[in-house]
């Protein structure tokens, strides 16, 4: 129905069979990579074939794993000082020192090791990502809730 009226379509995935479903019901991009898996080649060619964007979303997996050695790529770095909170900056800096780690609960995973489960994600990101993009798919910037200096974790 939004095609019809010249509306685009984005979802937010997480499981590869939901982002080939909606590919192949030619949504126009998806909101966050795949997440639970690593990709097949036959999602890369759905993705490909309906001429579905593949938003990057990096910024907040990675947020999730950091490390005390992470503060000059992101908390201690000019522009993130400059374009984030001060809260953001001394909640972001604190979670690297203490290597405090985020499980959130809408991916469907309650009691885990938090940092084991976000490094794995951030892993498959990564690795579905370059697939996508040697495989041909259109790959464009994601900004969802990273603030205004995602975009440039996205493209590190």
């Amino acid at each position: 129905m939004a095609h019809q009226h010249n509306i685009p379509v984005y979802a937010h995935i997480f499981f590869q069979q939901d982002a080939k479903d909606l590919a192949l019901a030619n949504i126009d991009m998806l909101a966050h990579p795949v997440r639970d898996s690593l990709i097949d080649d036959e999602f890369v060619q759905i993705m490909k074939n309906h001429h579905v964007v593949q938003q990057t979303n990096f910024q907040l997996p990675w947020q999730y794993t950091l490390k005390e050695t992470d503060g000059p790529t992101l908390w201690e770095a000019p522009l993130f000082i400059e374009t984030s909170s001060k809260t953001t900056v001394a909640l972001l800096a604190q979670r690297g020192r203490t290597q405090a780690s985020v499980v959130r609960t809408h991916e469907g995973q309650i009691g885990v090791d938090g940092r084991a489960f976000n490094e794995a994600i951030y892993k498959r990101i990564v690795a579905n990502l370059k697939k996508e993009y040697a495989g041909g798919v259109k790959i464009a910037v994601g900004t969802d809730g990273g603030g205004p200096f995602a975009p440039h974790l996205d493209c590190a």
